[in-house]
C-alpha cells in the first residue's frame, strides 16, 4: 500500500508520524512537510 501523510507545524509536530510503524509493515510511506520542518544538520 502506497500512504502520503501530509503534516504542518514544527519537526517536533510532524516527527510523531515517523513512528507510526508503517514502513516496518511493508508500506510505501511518503511525508510531505513545510519546509520550517526540515532537518538540515
Amino acid at each position: 500500500m502506497r500512504i502520503t501523510i501530509c503534516t504542518f507545524g514544527s519537526r517536533g509536530d510532524t516527527q510523531p508520524y515517523a513512528a507510526l510503524g508503517l514502513q516496518q509493515a511493508g508500506h510505501q510511506v511518503a511525508q510531505v512537510a513545510s519546509h520550517t520542518a526540515r532537518d538540515d544538520s
